[in-house]
């Protein structure tokens, strides 16, 4: 989250879920990754890389590679 003088321009928000998929034999399997659930950036700041430094500050935090996020 990202906030200056009580007004905040951006939060994302991570958790684990359970997601179901099929694997190659069709055998339901469960999986519980790490997935952004919410993620906003006010308007008055879109475009000027807040979004991207949030996401970064985020992996960073979780010690996560960005493509083992869901």
């Amino acid at each position: 989250m990202r906030a200056e003088e009580n007004r905040v321009y951006g939060i994302l928000k991570v958790g684990k879920k359970n997601l179901f998929y099929r694997d190659s034999r069709g055998t339901v399997k469960e999986l519980q990754p790490l997935c952004v659930l919410d993620f906003y950036v006010h308007e008055s700041v879109q475009r000027s890389g807040l979004g991207k430094q949030i996401f970064e500050k985020m992996l960073e935090k979780e010690n996560i590679d960005p493509s083992k996020i869901a």
